[in-house]
């Protein structure tokens, strides 16, 4: 049986929750120090004290970060020229401009106190986890409430400059909505759209499958009861899959990566399940419009089911199933 892949925390903050000004003074959209450090190395912002208490709040976190070099990047900076796009200020897009709290959506784990021997205690007022000590284990994940299978396809607006559905999550609440939610969902989809969970089409290798099964023998427990005539029918299958002549020995570290040979190949035309889930999903859209309303569905329909069956509690209130999916009109970015 393959041994399951290890799930990645964080090891560094999630958010930075660093903002960015327009030339009038007006928040646009919070990003990380990497991206304020980019603006300013190329002079194309100050640094910039917001007239609100957010400033005060803003300069108190980043003596906590712990970002080394990045210290000194200023939390806030305001553009010193007129961007191309208005940022996040479309209504349905509010969520961009929140500051938010490190922890685990669901349950409300943070990264202190999954490395705490009391997780009943989180930092920063954030309240404890609901998994104690057997949650407080993992750190926190970036999770894709629409899995990247899908968006990965979607059109360049539809997956530019989108957050809105990559969350943080604990390994439990990472688990939980893979079984409840992520498998699922997807199964239906795959029954609605007629595409299999493994794509297609897959072509069968012809004589890999005999060859697999040949070196499955020579290396089982009852090799020593195979007779004879049969066993050398078997090393003959071998040696031609390996190029070998006749009565050569075979290499015994050869056998054991044979018994791994997978007989199905995916032929020249394969295309995956959430690039053909997204094909026929945009498949006859007439005009931008009907693309984009189409994209809005599938992923409000994700966005639907992640809030009925998780119940994220500590989610903000302005993260919403009908928010905004991508960009609008490009207003998104922001370009010098």
């Amino acid at each position: 049986m393959p041994r399951p892949i290890p799930i990645q925390t964080r090891s560094k903050p999630i958010y930075n929750n660093c903002s960015v000004y327009s030339p009038e003074g007006t928040l646009m959209f919070r990003c990380s120090m990497k991206k304020i450090k980019w603006y300013l190395d190329r002079d194309l912002a100050r640094p910039y004290t917001p007239p609100t208490s957010d400033s005060i709040r803003n300069s108190e976190r980043g003596e906590e970060t712990g970002f080394g070099e990045e210290e000194s990047v200023p939390q806030s900076i305001i553009l010193l020229f007129t961007p191309k796009g208005s940022g996040r200020v479309n209504e349905g897009e509010e969520w961009y401009l929140e500051e938010r709290m490190e922890v685990c959506v669901v349950c409300g784990l943070s990264p202190s106190s999954a490395s705490s021997t009391d997780p009943t205690t989180p930092p920063n007022n954030a309240p404890p986890s609901a998994h104690g000590s057997a949650g407080a284990s993992g750190g926190l994940t970036l999770h894709h409430i629409i899995p990247h299978t899908y968006t990965q396809h979607f059109p360049l607006p539809y997956k530019s400059h989108s957050s809105h559905d990559i969350l943080p999550l604990c390994i439990p609440c990472h688990l939980t909505y893979e079984a409840r939610v992520s498998l699922p969902l997807r199964r239906r989809i795959a029954d609605e759209f007629g595409v299999g969970l493994e794509g297609g089409p897959w072509v069968r290798e012809e004589g890999v499958g005999r060859v697999r099964s040949a070196a499955r023998a020579l290396i089982g427990v009852k090799v020593g009861k195979i007779p004879e005539f049969r066993k050398a029918e078997l090393e003959a299958i071998v040696r031609d899959h390996l190029g070998l002549e006749n009565h050569d020995p075979i290499p015994a570290e050869t056998l054991a990566p044979l018994t791994m040979l997978e007989p199905l190949m995916r032929a020249p035309t394969y295309t995956s399940h959430g690039e053909s889930v997204v094909r026929k999903l945009l498949d006859g859209c007439v005009n931008p419009e009907e693309e984009r309303e189409r994209v809005e569905g599938f992923v409000r329909m994700w966005r639907k089911m992640f809030l009925e069956v998780m119940g994220p509690r500590f989610l903000e209130g302005s993260w919403r199933v009908g928010d905004v999916v991508g960009v609008v009109n490009g207003n998104g970015g922001v370009q010098g």
